[in-house]
């Protein structure tokens, strides 16, 4: 499979296969603590695991999709198959509700994803796009910060944990609209270039000062390439957003976002993949606490 495939249904299955061990020429022993998780339908191993390992499966992953569209009275818009069939998700229409942040109109789609591989839970969250500038957020974090309820880990209680993550649906629907009703409260508070350059810097673990020296190429020190560009890309997209929404907490939370989507090339695939809106939910609190 390419690196991202968009679909109808996951019409492939990952399967548990026994690994063997060849000695020499004349005995193959079969490995007991470790089996191969293969994508049937390009013979790809995706990873090895324990033979315990609770697989949860695409016939599985669809299903519980259905219940999620019931819950939420939603249209399935496509499955998403990822980096060889090792990471899924299914993307939600949702274009008969209309929401709107700070007076602008965006399109907000939740997602159901898991991997194959054992590298992420089992989860749900939402991706939303502002039609300002196509700018996307996601919204995908239990705000008490436990991550009990929308998470499921692959273990052997995952049947069980399944039950709880159905039944907290419609808990998480309620956390939608209080991530929606932060956001609005950014705007009311006032940012400045150097409460930038503190975000920025516990971000590159740098203080405010040597962010503020390589934003004006005043550096006086070795600086990573990497940290550079970070602080580069964001003080340029806080240029941008802060010039047209006010130097407040929501332009900051757009700078992000804008840095995240447009700077970096990020798609919905790597957003929710990579960091599942860490940055995006950290700029909220830092600004409630400003």
């Amino acid at each position: 499979m390419s690196k991202t495939t968009i679909v109808d249904r996951l019409d492939y299955e990952v399967v548990k296969k026994p690994l063997f061990v060849q000695i020499d020429e004349f005995n193959v022993h079969k490995c007991p603590d470790k089996v191969a998780l293969v994508n049937d339908s390009t013979n790809e191993v995706i990873s090895y695991m324990s033979p315990n390992y609770r697989l949860f499966n695409n016939e599985e992953f669809m299903n519980l999709t259905e219940r999620v569209q019931q819950t939420f009275d939603l249209e399935l818009s496509h499955y998403n198959s990822y980096k060889g069939g090792r990471k899924v998700l299914s993307a939600f229409k949702q274009t008969d509700k209309k929401h709107s942040v700070c007076g602008f109109d965006f399109e907000n789609h939740i997602v159901l994803y898991d991997s194959r591989d054992g590298s992420m839970c089992l989860g749900i969250g939402s991706i939303g796009k502002l039609y300002r500038c196509n700018n996307m957020f996601t919204s995908m974090r239990n705000q008490d910060k436990k991550g009990s309820v929308l998470k499921i880990n692959h273990s052997s209680k995952l049947d069980d944990m399944l039950h709880e993550f159905e039944s907290s649906l419609e808990i998480y629907a309620a956390m939608q609209v209080q991530t929606i009703a932060q956001i609005e409260r950014l705007q009311d508070v006032k940012v400045t270039q150097e409460n930038l350059y503190q975000l920025i810097g516990g971000w590159t673990q740098l203080n405010p000062q040597q962010v503020r020296d390589i934003a004006y190429s005043a550096v006086t020190e070795e600086v990573s390439t990497r940290k550079k560009n970070i602080i580069d890309g964001l003080v340029n997209s806080w240029s941008i957003e802060s010039g047209e929404l006010g130097q407040n907490g929501f332009g900051l939370y757009n700078a992000v976002t804008h840095y995240y989507t447009h700077k970096r090339n990020k798609g919905e695939n790597e957003i929710l993949f990579e960091d599942f809106g860490k940055r995006e939910l950290e700029t909220i609190n830092f600004v409630m606490d400003l």
